[in-house]
């Protein structure tokens, strides 16, 4: 997934600190964009997502955290979904200039994003009748 980096001061890679930062400015920029919004955040279970510390800062801002499932088939298709978000931002990473601007590209693409059959066929779910089978069938 792109890496977001809210600020300049947060180097590349994943440690406690790092990911404290992280979640401190980014609750900060959503409470400015989004005043009074609470907000659920779903996570991996990479274990810095478990540390007290960040747990605590997300729950006394009055938000939320869930922790998705170990990764199994049916859990495959978000994996999916992440993967063309991440390819579209990535296709619009030259006018990104802005938290802002990223916030409202994602926005974008999520909007756009569909039909799902393709996500879940693609992880091994049988691919469903469409109506049109159904009617050809019958003649």
């Amino acid at each position: 997934m792109v890496l977001l980096m809210i600020s300049s001061s947060i180097k590349p890679g994943t440690d406690t600190g790092r990911f404290n930062l992280f979640m401190t400015e980014f609750i900060a920029y959503l409470e400015t964009r989004f005043p009074g919004r609470k907000f659920l955040f779903t996570m991996d279970n990479l274990n810095i997502h478990k540390v007290a510390l960040i747990l605590n800062l997300i729950h006394e801002n009055g938000h939320r955290v869930v922790y998705r499932a170990p990764y199994w088939s049916c859990d495959g298709p978000i994996e999916y979904v992440f993967n063309t978000l991440q390819t579209r931002i990535q296709m619009s990473f030259s006018t990104i200039d802005s938290l802002d601007d990223l916030v409202d590209e994602v926005d974008l693409v999520v909007k756009e994003l569909g039909p799902f059959t393709s996500y879940f066929v693609h992880v091994g779910f049988p691919k469903p009748k469409n109506e049109s089978d159904d009617e050809d069938s019958e003649d």
